[in-house]
């Protein structure tokens, strides 16, 4: 499931969404936005953040993700003033819900291929800026598996959605039939 909410931004089109720390779905929470960016040039990965702040807990994407166990939560930010000095109209607008509808396609696709490659390709540039961030080669790091890395530090701490303090969603307790209680009806005659 993909749940999004719309707000407005300064600074093209982006998403935040809500980094998984579960280490068998690390990264995975940026397929989508990724895949986005590949389909419209309108859309910045770079400017996506995936860390959860604890004052944006009452946001729809977040209790989605934290209430609801939805892994695919996003608040879909447009800027005001468009991109490249040039202001958005209604067709840019309907040009990315076109996008967002055609990468959801992708996205749901059953020959999971699209989404294998864009996490291949997530996880070679994570483990490449945790390299960097600790000054080691790729080569260091490649077969060290993703779970063993500390990538929160990674995304910078200036956008909407800086400082984990959430180790992701809580687990949901299995749900109990709930006792019905039997109410006495009147018997028509």
């Amino acid at each position: 499931a993909v749940v999004s909410t719309q707000s407005g931004h300064y600074g093209r089109v982006f998403m935040y969404g809500c980094e998984n720390k579960e280490p068998s779905l690390r990264l995975q929470e940026r397929v989508f936005p990724n895949m986005m960016s590949r389909n419209t040039s309108k859309f910045k990965y770079s400017s996506c953040r995936f860390k959860v702040q604890k004052k944006k807990e009452g946001t729809g994407r977040i209790v989605m993700w934290q209430q609801m166990g939805i892994l695919n939560s996003f608040t879909m930010e447009a800027t005001f003033a468009g991109y490249n000095n040039v202001h958005f109209n209604s067709t840019d607008l309907e040009d990315m819900g076109y996008h967002f509808c055609d990468t959801l396609l992708d996205y749901c696709d059953p020959d999971p291929s699209k989404v294998e490659h864009v996490l291949a390709n997530l996880t070679r540039i994570v483990k490449a800026q945790y390299a960097a961030k600790i000054g080691k080669s790729i080569e260091d790091l490649k077969d060290l598996p993703l779970e063993d890395l500390d990538i929160s530090d990674l995304e910078s701490s200036d956008g909407g959605s800086d400082s984990s303090v959430s180790d992701g969603p809580p687990k949901l307790p299995l749900l109990r039939k709930s006792k019905k209680k039997k109410v006495p009806t009147a018997t028509l005659r």
